[in-house]
């Protein structure tokens, strides 16, 4: 092998080597130090935050550890996740525990810890933008310029904070529904007073709550705030029945009564008997109690007169059977055309009115004299007989049921005669003027008819829906 040839070789080899000896350098540093483990990070003393664990990763997911933590380092942490400014009242104190295991979204992990504040009775109330307020316990956040909402659209979405929302009523009371909707929300903590003001004059409910509460307490209102039911007024034209005995007949079928005259109503077994707390609260919410703290039970429907052959019911929303009639109802008995006036919901008309007052004025059908003529007894002298024989027994007579019995004042009766009254007057046979013979004697010659007296007015009397007339 020549010199040059040597030469030519040997850069060839220094090539293959020297990565030989960095491999085997890089093989022998790993074996000597080998990979340690990730330590866990050492929980936080009570009362402090862990920045490490809490610290936005990626800017999108964070961690919330805040085990029995001060609310102050809460309150650190939600300003860097809001960019906001909180200006704390001195009652904000405490520890609240906050602890989500998994990485969460940034916008969930603020909601998380408005939530977690309202819960525990701290609200925050904005000021603008980038600065807001924070509250304590026991502080009505009204003092603190709460906003004031009119529209659905502004409600915060989202998140859950203290607003007031003036709620426009078009039909119902706000009286009645702030009382009705006192009972299913009544106020938390954080409001410290009532949360329903109803304003009558302006027919507005102000609404002092939580926004996820009221926008449910507003969809309640949309259910309930409709068109009030319709009213028609109907006249009914009575061929043959009394206008007033219908108006009675109706009150009677509407309010069922009970022999003493009072409306019949019955009280449930199963009705609980409330403290006498549960009952001053129910006095308060408009519902009647009795002494014992029960509620006093309503009728089904109130019959009240408000004139003269006028009555005014009130019955409740549903048809049972005990309430024929729905809502309100005026029925009026006009005695000079003998009509009956109606008004009320064109259900009533359908369901009972027009078929119930078209049976009352239905006709009745009379049955047809028949006549007896008699030929060997006198009308009088039976009638008495027959009146006790087709009578009830044990029936009381009726006063002045008879009539007809004995002479009208100041009417003789054309079918008797005098007692053994004369035919002639002058008897012409009476006297004998001697004539015949000369004799001095007189000699008469009367004769007279006599009869017994009889009535001859006809005698009527009525047993039932028959009628005997003697005559």
């Amino acid at each position: 092998m020549t010199v040059s040839h040597a030469r030519s070789i040997k850069p060839a080899v220094l090539r293959l080597i020297i990565p030989l000896v960095l491999v085997s350098f890089a093989l022998r540093a790993f074996a000597q130090n080998p990979a340690q483990p990730a330590l866990p990070v050492p929980p936080a003393a009570p009362g402090q935050a862990q920045p490490q664990a809490n610290a936005p990763k990626g800017g999108d997911t964070v961690r919330l550890q805040f085990p029995n933590a001060e609310i102050g380092a809460i309150l650190d942490y939600y300003e860097n996740l809001t960019g906001r400014r909180l200006i704390r009242e001195n009652g904000v104190i405490g520890q609240l525990n906050i602890v989500i295991n998994q990485p969460i979204p940034k916008d969930e992990a603020i909601k998380i810890i408005e939530i977690n504040l309202i819960m525990n009775g701290f609200t925050l109330i904005p000021v603008d933008e980038k600065l807001w307020k924070i509250i304590g316990l026991g502080k009505p956040p009204r003092s603190f310029g709460i906003p004031i909402l009119s529209d659905v659209e502004e409600l915060p979405e989202n998140t859950e904070q203290i607003v007031t929302f003036l709620a426009k009523l078009e039909y119902v009371d706000p009286v009645e529904l702030s009382q009705t909707l006192g009972q299913a929300f009544p106020p938390s903590q954080n409001i410290g007073g009532n949360a329903l003001t109803p304003l009558p004059k302006a027919g507005a409910l102000l609404i002092t709550e939580n926004s996820v509460i009221i926008r449910g307490i507003l969809r309640i209102i949309a259910e309930i705030d409709l068109t009030p039911a319709e009213v028609v007024s109907k006249f009914y034209e009575l061929q043959r029945a009394d206008a007033k005995d219908v108006l009675e007949k109706l009150q009677d079928i509407i309010q069922p009564k009970t022999q003493t005259g009072t409306t019949t109503t019955t009280v449930p077994a199963n009705v609980p008997r409330p403290n006498p707390a549960s009952a001053a609260a129910a006095a308060r919410g408009g519902v009647a109690v009795n002494a014992e703290g029960l509620p006093v039970p309503q009728p089904a429907a109130t019959v009240e007169v408000t004139g003269p052959n006028t009555i005014e019911v009130n019955a409740g929303r549903v048809l049972s059977e005990d309430a024929v009639v729905v809502g309100k109802t005026i029925l009026q008995a006009d005695t000079r055309t003998n009509r009956i006036h109606i008004i009320t919901r064109p259900v009533n008309f359908k369901r009972l009115f027009d078929r119930l007052i078209e049976e009352l004025d239905e006709s009745t059908v009379f049955g047809e004299p028949v006549v007896f003529p008699l030929k060997f007894v006198q009308a009088g002298d039976i009638i008495e007989s027959l009146k006790r024989s087709i009578s009830d027994p044990g029936a009381k007579e009726e006063a002045g049921g008879t009539t007809g019995a004995g002479t009208r004042p100041g009417q003789t009766n054309r079918g008797t005669t005098g007692s053994n009254q004369n035919l002639f007057d002058n008897n012409r046979f009476g006297q004998n003027t001697g004539q015949f013979g000369g004799g001095g004697g007189t000699g008469g010659f009367s004769e007279s008819l006599s009869t017994e007296d009889r009535d001859i007015i006809p005698e009527t009397f009525t047993v039932g829906n028959t009628r005997v007339i003697a005559d």
